[in-house]
């Protein structure tokens, strides 16, 4: 089976020659939205628009949103598959407050830019914006970093290992291109063709790493199918490198959610560090002592007292995390068992016990996607049931508990909840019971209240990401049902 697929591929590329089969490969693997959402004023940030002009009556839109009062450096964001940089606002809005200019691009195909999608433009465009960048008066060409998200962090180590002058790189979710093309060709030797013959070189994260010398932050999530590569990325890297593997956490952006506060904290805090020329804050890991006494161990260049958390990745990726606090300047925790990888992080935002352990701190947003779940999975329940009433109740009984405990919900949270509050609120609406029609009528009200001002800032940034408000049909249908006589 696999020498039938080589030599069809063989054949296409004699027949279609590699030009034709380069745009079909990459129109099957780059997948732009067409869909527009929020744009740097609807922050209430003054932004620049450019197009940069590529050859061909093409052009690569984007944006360059300064920094406003202490300016600490330029980041260049390359955005993941499936989006534009329209979906970024999260993104845009913790990197400008933190000081830097942000620039958003689209890649060719993608958003305003012009031209079809194509693998091999990913990476020119994204040097014709750098270079674009680094040229402006108002830009210091030797502090500017890039920051590229899942596709996009494949498209940032490249661009790095290719321009020294690149200052820092921040990448979360890196993929390995050969082994992502292996499971879908179902072989390495076809891969490795498709390699050759169709696709620009040097795509590999780890060759990359390897070649750039300056400051990395990998950051990638216990869940993210491809943590092993990775960290294998990681692993290789040449110059001072910190991988954060966030707990709990699947594919960008659910670092937003599941680390919220302490996540925008830690990357903002790297690339100001980074781009003043500042140490990085951890120092490599080193797993020291003999067998059945082994310790990992990291120099720690703030205070003593820093709270540090080793991440421990097995071959299978299954990750243990050991907590400590740094004392004499290194953090220490003794381990067992056998691992590939081993990472560490700070943590500023945590609560400690008497035992001395800690934990982190959870942000609003973290707060709410605890509260999503539960209220979601009752919403599901309401409406799979044959007697719904009584979830219906119990859902209507946690709202009020919720808020009873922790104030009003999440204004996105609300917003999210959209269709949970007309799905349990028509059951209680038409109850028999004049306390459930309340309840139903309060819940009805909610529905139509969680529809927001400015649709297209509406997110909520789980694996499975919401970008824009789709719900307005549950909107009309709370009024309507309000309205009945």
């Amino acid at each position: 089976m696999r020498l039938r697929a080589i030599l069809a591929l063989a054949l296409a590329l004699v027949l279609e020659g590699c030009g034709s089969l380069e745009r079909r490969v990459s129109r099957e693997m780059l997948v732009p939205r067409s869909d527009w959402l929020a744009e740097p004023d609807d922050l209430g940030l003054a932004f620049e628009e450019f197009r940069l002009p590529t050859g061909d009556d093409l052009e690569v839109h984007g944006w360059f949103v300064p920094a406003v009062g202490e300016r600490h450096g330029t980041v260049v964001l390359c955005h993941g598959n499936a989006a534009n940089i329209s979906y970024y606002h999260p993104y845009l809005a913790f990197l400008h407050d933190a000081g830097l200019d942000v620039v958003l691009f689209d890649y060719r195909g993608y958003g305003r830019s012009t031209g079809e999608v194509s693998v091999d433009a990913l990476f020119t465009d994204t040097e014709a914006v750098l270079a674009h960048v680094r040229a402006r008066d108002d830009v210091d060409p030797d502090r500017v970093a890039l920051f590229g998200a899942s596709l996009g962090s494949i498209v940032a180590l490249r661009t790095a290992a290719r321009h020294p002058e690149v200052a820092a790189v921040v990448v979360e979710d890196v993929a390995s291109p050969h082994a992502a093309l292996t499971r879908a060709l179902g072989g390495r030797a076809t891969a490795r063709l498709v390699e050759w013959f169709v696709l620009p070189g040097g795509l590999e994260p780890r060759d990359n790493a390897a070649r750039y010398t300056g400051p990395i932050l990998f950051v990638t999530g216990e869940y993210e199918p491809t943590r092993v590569e990775h960290l294998a990325a990681f692993e290789r890297a040449a110059g001072p490198a910190q991988c954060w593997v966030l707990p709990r956490t699947g594919h960008a952006p659910d670092g937003l959610l599941e680390h919220d506060g302490e996540y925008q904290a830690q990357v903002a805090r790297f690339l100001v560090d980074a781009l003043a020329g500042r140490p990085n804050r951890l120092g490599p890991v080193r797993v020291v002592g003999p067998p059945g006494e082994r310790e990992v161990d990291v120099a720690v260049l703030d205070e003593d007292g820093t709270h540090v958390e080793f991440a421990l990745v097995d071959a299978a990726g299954d990750v243990t995390y050991l907590r400590t606090r740094s004392s004499g300047g290194r953090a220490r925790a003794r381990v067992t068992g056998e691992f590939r990888f081993v990472a560490a992080a700070a943590y500023d935002r945590v609560v400690e016990a008497d035992d001395g352990s800690w934990t982190e701190v959870p942000g609003p947003l973290t707060i709410a996607e605890d509260q999503r779940l539960q209220l979601v999975n009752l919403a599901g329940i309401v409406r799979e049931s044959l007697h719904p009433l009584p979830t219906a109740r119990v859902f209507a009984e946690e709202v009020a508990r919720m808020e009873r405990e922790s104030g009003p919900l999440h204004p996105l949270l609300a917003t999210e909840l959209c269709r949970a509050w007309l799905d349990v609120g028509r059951v209680l609406f038409t109850s028999d019971e004049p306390t459930d029609r309340e309840a139903g009528r309060a819940l009805l009200r909610r529905c139509i209240a969680s529809e927001p001002a400015h649709p297209e800032l509406h997110y909520w940034p789980a694996a499975r990401y919401t970008a824009g408000f789709h719900d307005q049909a549950a909107v009309d249908a709370a009024r309507t049902l309000l309205e009945a006589p």
